[in-house]
């Protein structure tokens, strides 16, 4: 049986990891319910501060309780309802099923996840490309607009007082910035912010998000 064409056919989105929980496979559907590609996860951990798997209770499993080492270390099938980090940064609530097998080419013990989303449609406007364009991105610069920082903000406090998930929020301000907008134009003071949020985008870690609050 060929497992990577089994995982590729799937309605469901699931990976494979090795016995080291080395990430071998993610298919389309991973892609759409995480946002992360392909490429971003493959040769990665899964436990790499990624998708950050955090029970119901607010216990984080990615180095104790996770489904998936568990289903490894006893070669079980494992259940479970577990919160993930999206890349955009809000928690996705998914029942995963996690499958031990060994792989008969090449002799190693491995184990697949499969994971259903059950966000509620308030969620799931974030992953309409139409509205992300029109209702959480600056038409300017291209990153997330003040009202979804405002809401991401929100999540992480819900988050800080239900799991106690800490987080950090930066506030970067350009110096005479409106000094620059007066000498030389708008036209200039707007190439200005696109290029020191583009150069912030680029400089961040995968699982941090930046946005236009003001100004």
């Amino acid at each position: 049986m060929d497992i990577i064409k089994l995982l590729g056919e799937l309605y469901e989105p699931a990976y494979m990891v090795d016995e080291d929980r080395r990430i071998v496979y993610w298919n389309k559907q991973a892609e759409i319910v995480t946002g992360y590609k392909a490429e971003e996860i493959i040769g990665r951990h899964c436990y790499d501060n990624i998708l950050r798997h955090v029970s119901t209770t607010g216990q984080r499993l990615c180095h104790e309780g996770c489904p998936l080492q568990d289903s490894i270390k006893t070669k079980k099938v494992n259940e479970a309802q577990v919160f993930l980090h999206h890349k955009r940064g809000f928690r996705v609530p998914v029942r995963v099923r996690t499958i031990p097998f060994f792989d008969e080419v090449d002799k190693k013990h491995k184990a697949i996840e499969v994971f259903t989303d059950y966000r509620d449609e308030r969620s799931l406007y974030l992953e309409n490309k139409e509205l992300q364009e029109k209702v959480i991105t600056d038409s300017l610069t291209g990153i997330y607009n003040r009202e979804f920082i405002d809401y991401q903000i929100d999540t992480c406090i819900h988050e800080f007082n239900t799991f106690n998930i800490s987080f950090g929020v930066l506030f970067i301000d350009i110096d005479h910035f409106k000094k620059v907008n007066d000498t030389f134009g708008h036209d200039i003071g707007d190439k200005v912010l696109v290029a020191v949020t583009q150069t912030i985008k680029v400089n961040i870690r995968m699982e941090d998000f930046v946005g236009r609050y003001g100004g």
